[in-house]
């Protein structure tokens, strides 16, 4: 198996929006009262869980939103659980199993992120299938947002951006992309109406600079901006300067990549799988982990105050 581990520490990159919303005071809009603040889509003392695919993966590094929300919303804490290709069937976390293998997966990752908030960001890879993969997407994202639900999550869903028109794609394969996760995000849109969750719409998001390196990855700048936008649709209309941030960053940085190897150890061939007779004594190592995330945690509680 191979995946795509990501550096500890990792590296910061410095950039500067030109956008009005640099220069406000942190504080939430509108939340003036405590039943107001009850009613945020993500609280103090919230576990807040990220699922989706390359793009929340990316996150861990590209950490903006989380710092953000950090310094927004005193007393949360966050469990990235991207997984690049990944699916609302969890099927990159198959690893060597079939679909329903990687949906189970999918559910044990949650149990051990164990959120009390999930934004979901799926049908970026399912909308490939076009208009024959609805119905079966449909039904697969109601599953696991009622199975969020059993666990005693509150969900808030998140529409994948459409994809940039560049010299390095042909426009005739992005417009394609591109109509064809609208035909995706509609179906969520459906979802969270009836259920009553918080939708935050990157679908149209767009900016007068490029948010991508190539019209599908997004750059370090692009983040930002991505995190600006979604604090601004969950109610945070304010935030710090990102000048302020790096120390913080820094922290949180190397709590995701401790957290990463804590649930995606790059040798879980022989710790649970097919190898396990070799080495799978070892797999207690990974619940010592959990001290130094937790301390990284406190670390990042300070900092926010």
């Amino acid at each position: 198996m191979h995946h795509t581990s990501p550096s500890h520490p990792f590296k910061i990159f410095g950039f500067t929006l030109a956008s009005a919303a640099m220069a406000l005071v942190l504080g939430w809009h509108g939340h003036t009262n405590a039943a107001d603040a009850a009613a945020a889509p993500i609280r103090s003392g919230d576990r807040v869980a990220l699922v989706g695919g390359g793009f929340v993966e990316r996150m861990q590094q590209h950490d903006w939103l989380e710092a953000f929300l950090t310094k927004a919303v005193p007393g949360t804490t966050y469990r990235n659980m991207g997984w690049g290709g990944d699916t609302c069937y969890g099927d990159a976390r198959a690893v060597f199993g079939s679909r329903p293998d990687g949906y189970s997966r999918l559910l044990r990752d949650l149990d051990l992120a164990k959120p009390s908030v999930t934004i979901v960001c799926y049908g970026e890879n399912e909308c490939w299938e076009g208009e024959r993969g609805l119905k079966s997407f449909r039904d697969a994202y109601q599953r696991l947002v009622n199975d969020l639900k059993a666990k005693g999550s509150r969900v808030i869903v998140m529409l994948p951006r459409q994809r940039e028109t560049t010299s390095l794609v042909e426009p005739e394969r992005t417009a394609a992309y591109n109509l064809a996760l609208r035909l995706y995000n509609e179906q969520v849109k459906q979802i969270a109406n009836a259920e009553n969750f918080p939708i935050v719409d990157l679908e149209s998001f767009q900016l007068k600079d490029t948010l991508t390196v190539d019209g599908v990855y997004w750059s370090e700048s692009g983040y930002k901006a991505a995190a600006l936008e979604i604090c601004k649709q969950l109610g945070v209309t304010s935030i710090p300067s990102p000048d302020t941030l790096t120390d913080l960053r820094n922290t949180i940085n190397a709590k995701n990549a401790w957290f990463f190897h804590r649930y995606r150890p790059q040798n879980e061939t022989y710790l649970f799988l097919f190898r396990k007779h070799e080495q799978g004594n070892n797999a207690v190592e990974l619940e010592q982990i959990d001290p130094q995330i937790a301390t990284l945690e406190t670390q990042i509680a300070s900092m926010a105050k």
